[in-house]
């Protein structure tokens, strides 16, 4: 140990501040002037790397890991660990210090410490969060700005500069109650338990900026500019987010439903339409806050549309499809399909129509089991080879199944329906079989219902359901009109209370 003489590290003492009071106390003001004679580097000092502080520990008989525990340490990527605890860069006031006056005037009043060091600077305060005093509910003031660059380690200067006009700065400071956001604070920055599991397992630097951002957008909006917001609205915005987070998780989806509660109604897209700066800024996060980006996935795919290829960290199966693709899938023109959706009350008719329009799952679901290889009026007509009027009775019977239900605007438009091609497939099977060879006593189906006594449905009912043996087809005519039977046995099988038991119809599958 050297001659030099020595001040006591306090618990909350941050070490540029002790050293700063080191060298005071051995007769310079300059911290670099003092480390330059002890052939120490103040930089490497002031940014914590550990060998510049060991030899100082060594010259000055401290313990060296009481000192690195409470030096600020200045990462690559500008980010800071300070009492234990990793902030990132922007966290902390690096480059300009605040203080509150009244604790400046107890340490003044501290006799037994020596003039000139007994003021130093609590670690806490360099806490861009923190802008009270909780012990005294005072707002921390800014040092003055005149010693910012040169003197950045001359902590001693930095808090003697209030006193330079003013005996007291403590009577012209701001008394400020202290939200539950910095209580908080200055109870868990030494290490304690607030009392609150959820908060208490989180870290500090977590718990401070996820109360910033969620805070900033509950109040803002999710579409805030940082520099628009002055402290005061800041101050109130940690508090606003922190009471988001002391409710647990619960609170969280709370407050998420009040953030997408500024979201137009219709909008919809991935993440940062929804969340914008805090889904921006936690995309960006490691897997230390995936917990939250999990709460904040499930959040959006049960509250809006999600594009599908829309990123909410990562690709994710969100369900919803858009109109051109469930077209595709469903075998139709966007145009046709989305005259369905609204003839089916699954959209209104006043829906702005794109091709980004978004579908539910179950919707698209419904139309692509539907519509998928349907047929419309005119492809059945031409499978069949039969005319409109044919086609409506085989429809009308029961025989080919319309895909489309009746809705309460009334029916669905012939030109929107579309129909079964395994229905109509049947059909046509059904019919192929039962054609013989034309013979004299054989007549068109219009006479032969004549005779008969029946309906045009009778007569298809019949056919379809194969109880007439003779039934024979002439070439080039549409299907009905080019059929011939034998009137007497139509006649009979009418009579006889026909059976509607044999073929396959869109009713029985």
């Amino acid at each position: 140990m050297s001659g030099l003489l020595r001040v006591p590290l306090f618990d909350d003492e941050i070490l540029i501040s002790h050293v700063s009071r080191t060298a005071r106390a051995n007769g310079t003001s300059r911290m670099a002037a003092f480390c330059t004679d002890l052939g120490l580097d103040a930089r490497a000092i002031r940014n914590g790397h550990s060998t510049a502080i060991e030899r100082f520990a060594t010259l000055l008989g401290y313990d060296p890991d009481r000192l690195m525990a409470q030096a600020l340490r200045v990462c690559e990527d500008g980010s800071t660990f300070l009492f234990g605890h990793h902030f990132q860069k922007g966290m902390l006031c690096r480059t300009g210090f605040r203080y509150c006056p009244e604790c400046l005037e107890e340490d003044e009043r501290y006799r037994p410490r020596m003039p000139g060091t007994r003021r130093y600077l609590r670690a806490r305060w360099m806490l861009k969060s923190m802008m009270t005093c909780v012990k005294h509910g005072r707002a921390l003031e800014i040092a003055d700005g005149q010693y910012k660059g040169q003197h950045l380690s001359d902590i001693c200067l930095w808090l003697d500069a209030p006193y330079k006009n003013v005996s007291s700065p403590a009577l012209l400071s701001e008394h400020r109650v202290p939200t539950p956001f910095e209580k908080f604070v200055e109870i868990r920055f030494p290490g304690q338990s607030t009392g609150n599991a959820f908060l208490d397992g989180l870290p500090l630097p977590m718990t401070i900026e996820l109360s910033d951002l969620l805070g900033t957008c509950l109040l803002f909006g999710h579409s805030y500019h940082v520099k628009e917001i002055d402290g005061n609205a800041r101050r109130r915005a940690l508090d606003e987010g922190y009471h988001a987070l002391a409710r647990g998780e619960s609170g969280v989806r709370e407050a998420l439903d009040r953030i997408v509660g500024h979201v137009k109604p219709g909008r919809v897209g991935g993440g940062q339409a929804l969340y914008g700066r805090l889904y921006h800024v936690l995309e960006r996060k490691p897997v230390a806050y995936d917990w939250l980006k999990a709460i904040l996935r499930d959040h959006a795919l049960a509250c809006r549309p999600i594009h599908p290829a829309a990123p909410l960290f990562g690709k994710v199966d969100v369900g919803w499809t858009t109109l051109r693709d469930l077209a595709s899938e469903a075998g139709l023109s966007e145009e046709v399909l989305y005259r369905h959706l609204v003839v089916l009350g699954f959209i209104g008719p006043g829906h702005r129509r794109a091709k980004n329009l978004l579908i539910a799952p179950d919707i698209s679901a419904e139309v692509v089991a539907s519509f998928r290889g349907a047929l419309d009026t005119a492809g059945a007509c031409k499978i069949l080879g039969c005319n409109r009027r044919d086609f409506d009775l085989l429809v009308e019977s029961g025989f080919i199944k319309r895909l489309l239900r009746q809705t309460g605007a009334g029916e669905v438009p012939g030109s929107l329906q579309r129909y079964s091609r395994q229905d109509v497939h049947n059909v046509r099977r059904c019919l192929e079989p039962t054609l013989v060879e034309p013979a004299a006593d054989m007549v068109s189906v219009r006479k032969a219902i004549r005779i008969a006594g029946c309906s045009r449905a009778e007569f298809l009912d019949i056919l379809l359901r194969k109880r007439l043996r003779k039934v024979a087809r002439l070439e080039d005519h549409p299907l009905l009109a080019s059929l011939l039977v034998d009137a007497k046995e139509l006649r009979a099988v009418v009579a006889g209370n026909y059976l509607r038991s044999d073929c396959p119809s869109a009713s029985n599958g």
